[in-house]
């Protein structure tokens, strides 16, 4: 049987896919560390993702629709395995939503989030990226943190 804290761990990974796929950034920001580093995959950095993104002022905006890339209000979540053990979950899933431009977008992900109380300190996000940037129809090359106006809705709730 799990301990208290795998069983505390489960249930914030599951807020913290709640917070992201609802774009709620005042539920996410609780969740994430003042300081929190988190390291985008390598071939998203080619392509202009900071890595690693360091703060919550930057990674919050990033999970909750910054860079515009996907429709407010369609993100949902499969998810396959959810391990953890001390202070670190893993989760696998599928990503499905919308992309801005209203087209299915459909990927599988793996974050790694190492926890410091309640909130992630530091998390590794692993997707493929080729895949991602394939199905999201973007001039640009690079992205652009969006704002809220931009995304057609706003952060929060």
């Amino acid at each position: 049987m799990p301990d208290r804290r795998t069983l505390h761990l489960h249930e914030l990974v599951g807020e913290v896919l709640d917070a992201m796929g609802r774009y709620d950034a005042d539920a996410l920001h609780p969740l994430v560390a003042p300081d929190v580093v988190w390291w985008a995959p390598p071939s998203a950095a080619a392509r202009g993702v900071p890595r690693p993104l360091t703060g919550r002022d930057a990674v919050v905006p990033f999970l909750t629709g910054g860079l515009g890339y996907f429709r407010a209000g369609t993100i949902t979540w499969d998810v396959h395995q959810l391990v953890a053990e001390g202070d670190v979950a893993a989760v696998a899933f599928t990503r499905r939503s919308l992309t801005a431009a209203g087209t299915p977008y459909e990927n599988e992900y793996c974050l790694v989030l190492r926890f410091d109380g309640d909130q992630i300190a530091e998390a590794w996000e692993h997707a493929d990226t080729a895949h991602a940037f394939a199905q999201i129809d973007r001039p640009e090359d690079t992205c652009t943190p969006r704002t809220p106006e931009d995304r057609g809705g706003s952060v929060g709730t």
